[in-house]
């Protein structure tokens, strides 16, 4: 059995808040700059910090960001959201 190419799709994907946090955290900002600059909680950060590196499947914040630009290169290379991709590439190595 082959393995697609490329990231697995999102099982559920980003809130817009998360999307918020998510490009926050590809800044210098740190955590309780993030939580002021979005006008919430500390604790509320966090939890949408935990959220997304569990949807792309990472454990860090350089991860998260690396991980979500090679989603969003991907959309942009082949016009596909990225499980269209992967099932196409799957497709195409069968």
């Amino acid at each position: 059995e082959k393995q697609a190419i490329g990231p697995q799709p999102l099982i559920e994907p980003l809130s817009e808040n998360e999307l918020e946090v998510l490009r926050l955290l590809g800044t210098e900002l740190n955590g309780p700059e993030i939580a002021r600059e979005l006008v919430v909680s500390l604790n509320t950060m966090r939890t949408h910090t935990k959220n997304i590196y569990s949807k792309l499947g990472v454990h860090n914040r350089r991860a998260a960001i690396r991980r979500w630009r090679l989603r969003k290169n991907l959309e942009r290379e082949t016009g596909l959201e990225p499980a269209t991709y992967t099932l196409a590439r799957y497709r195409s190595t069968n």
